[in-house]
């Protein structure tokens, strides 16, 4: 078993890993990585960040309950609270901002990124989505290939795909 390169601080961080193999994991904070059982390569730094985590390697989050409930998602990246904080299963998504992609859960879904406070924060399920700026896409629950670029851009929309939103809305 191959266990090195390891960083726990914080009570309860990663204090589930026992004797699986994984290497270059950092877990900073109050129950940061606590479940992980194996998964190399992943980051977690905030109150409760991947707290749920089991098997899903490469991810990164950062920030208060960020990536909470992800448990075998993989190459997900998260900065700031909340973020990515529904997400069990979906991968390669990336979310910048407070609530960003907040209660995006899909197991077959991903590739998003959201980029702003609350961007997207309404995304259940969609892939291939990009927007940026501060509420931008934050009403979408569902939608794939969609694109905005501007604050409150696309933020009325619940259902879309293949949309193309630039400007304050």
């Amino acid at each position: 078993v191959e266990v090195d390169g390891n960083i726990a601080i914080g009570a309860f961080a990663l204090d589930a890993t026992a004797d699986n193999s994984h290497t270059g994991t950092i877990g900073i904070g109050f129950e940061a990585l606590t479940n992980l059982t194996s998964a190399g390569t992943t980051v977690a730094v905030g109150y409760q960040a991947l707290k749920a985590l089991t098997t899903g390697a490469s991810n990164h989050a950062f920030g208060y309950q960020s990536q909470l409930a992800c448990v075998d998602g993989e190459a997900n990246v998260s900065f700031g609270r909340g973020t990515l904080g529904t997400n069990v299963s979906g991968d390669q998504n990336t979310a910048f901002g407070h609530q960003a992609l907040e209660t995006f859960n899909s197991d077959v879904d991903g590739n998003n990124v959201a980029v702003g406070m609350n961007a997207m924060q309404a995304l259940t399920t969609g892939r291939n989505n990009a927007v940026v700026g501060t509420m931008a896409g934050d009403a979408l629950q569902t939608g794939d290939q969609n694109t905005a670029l501007g604050s409150f851009a696309l933020s009325s929309a619940q259902d879309c795909d293949r949309v193309v939103a630039v400007g304050y809305a």
